[in-house]
């Protein structure tokens, strides 16, 4: 319907909607363990860095997903969609690489 459709692990929103940035260095070594983040968040934040963390993949699997997809885990390429999906020229998205395609 030509919508594009950010899932976030808690919440369902456009991905226009969504602010995506990378996670600051911490200025302490120690605000790595707070409970709490040592930086501000926004309600429309998206740190893609968290994503692999919540994929369950075993770590054979993690280590080729990430050879392949780890442009998922950075915002710039999330960045690159948003600009793509306004600009009305969105990129289209595939599971698979065309040569992994089975020809009839």
């Amino acid at each position: 319907q030509g919508r594009v459709v950010f899932y976030d692990y808690d919440e369902v929103k456009l991905l226009g909607e969504c602010r995506f940035r990378a996670i600051p260095v911490a200025a302490h070594p120690d605000d790595e363990m707070s409970a709490a983040p040592w930086f501000s968040t926004g309600p429309g934040d998206v740190f893609p860095e968290e994503f692999v963390n919540f994929l369950g993949l075993q770590p054979a699997l993690r280590e080729i997903f990430t050879s392949v997809h780890g442009d998922l885990f950075s915002p710039d390429g999330w960045v690159a969609a948003q600009a793509s999906i306004a600009a009305g020229k969105p990129t289209p998205v595939y599971p698979y690489r065309p040569q992994s395609k089975v020809s009839p």
